[in-house]
């Protein structure tokens, strides 16, 4: 008589017993139950994707754990409505997901108030649930048309309409008056000063004069403002310290920043360094010298050697890297040696024949 032995099968949780049987050793065993699930999480739902180990005939006494892999994902429904109750959208999202109302809700107007959209409530969030968002509005008291004008009192800079109660803004370009020979002007502010609206009002722009001065701009090497500084017509303007380049040495100013007659931008200069590069050999002999500028990759034609010795022949090889097993790696191709570097651990392993590889 064959010998039996106890084979289970196990949900995913690998405790809860699904099935349990004796089968004749050299048996396959079979799972007859009810396709085994797992709960949904909160973003997912899981199918059924066989047993862990994969089930074949039976040697001892074994144990299956059912294993699964990701399903469908799980869908709550979302509903936008206006602040009367009325449904403005409902729509499903998955888990995590950030719901939205592409259009802006609409408030009617009373007698005395408008109203604009605000935002929802609760504020919106990433889905965990079913939920529903509820239109929310600001009331504002009637508009007037605020008029803003130059100097002359006929040019329209700006016409808007702002809340009663508001102080009026002007968002429009900032005021200009054209220069003399001697002087700038630059826009100061409103007559009358800006007051709260009361009803329909006009502003008008007020000037200021001012010597004419020029800027200079000091600019590092890539345009990265250094120093400005407001210098009167045909005056001298002061450099700034030195500034400094990682891999460069500074080599002066270009441009002309002495008798200043009208706005200029001075820029450093540079010499870009150099540096001596030098390839050793594995006896620390030169096998090479080069010098290169900052930021240049150096690079070795040839190949190294290193003479064989009654036990070994050497063939020169780079470094391959292996994250996965935290490992540096030298490949020897065609010789007796593989050297592996682990941290700071060397082992040498004797080998009759290596072919190449990685």
């Amino acid at each position: 008589t064959k010998r039996k032995y106890t084979v289970k099968f196990y949900g995913y949780d690998g405790q809860t017993v699904l099935q349990s049987s004796d089968v004749e050793y050299g048996q396959t065993p079979k799972y007859t139950g009810a396709t085994p699930t797992k709960p949904a999480s909160a973003s997912t739902t899981y199918k059924f994707n066989g047993w862990n180990p994969a089930i074949e005939a039976v040697k001892g006494n074994v144990s299956y754990i059912a294993q699964f892999i990701d399903g469908d994902a799980v869908l709550y429904t979302i509903i936008f409505k206006n602040y009367d109750g009325t449904k403005l959208l409902e729509k499903q999202y998955k888990y995590n997901d950030v719901p939205s109302y592409s259009g802006t809700p609409t408030h009617a107007p009373t007698q005395d108030k408008v109203y604009d959209f605000s935002g929802w409530t609760p504020t919106i969030a990433k889905v965990t649930g079913d939920k529903t968002y509820t239109a929310t509005y600001t009331s504002a008291p009637r508009p007037y048309t605020i008029k803003f004008v130059d100097e002359d009192g006929v040019t329209t800079l700006q016409e808007s309409e702002f809340n009663y109660g508001v102080v009026p803004t002007y968002s429009g370009a900032k005021p200009t008056k054209a220069e003399t020979a001697a002087y700038t002007y630059e826009f100061s502010n409103w007559t009358p000063a800006l007051a709260a609206v009361t009803g329909a009002k006009t502003y008008k722009a007020v000037y200021t004069a001012t010597k004419k001065k020029f800027t200079v701009t000091f600019v590092d090497y890539d345009n990265t403002v250094l120093k400005t500084q407001e210098v009167e017509y045909n005056a001298n303007a002061t450099a700034p310290a030195n500034p400094s380049r990682t891999g460069y040495t500074f080599a002066g100013w270009q441009g002309t920043y002495t008798k200043v007659t009208k706005p200029v931008t001075i820029k450093a200069t540079y010499d870009i360094n150099k540096y001596k590069i030098t390839f050793k050999n594995y006896d620390g002999t030169i096998l090479d010298e080069q010098t290169l500028e900052y930021n240049t990759t150096p690079s070795y034609a040839g190949t190294p050697t290193r003479p064989k010795t009654a036990q070994y022949e050497y063939i020169f090889a780079s470094l391959q890297y292996i994250s996965r097993e935290n490992l540096k790696l030298t490949w020897f191709y065609n010789t007796k040696i593989i050297v592996f570097h682990h941290h700071s651990k060397t082992t040498l392993i004797t080998h009759t024949s290596i072919s190449q590889g990685g």
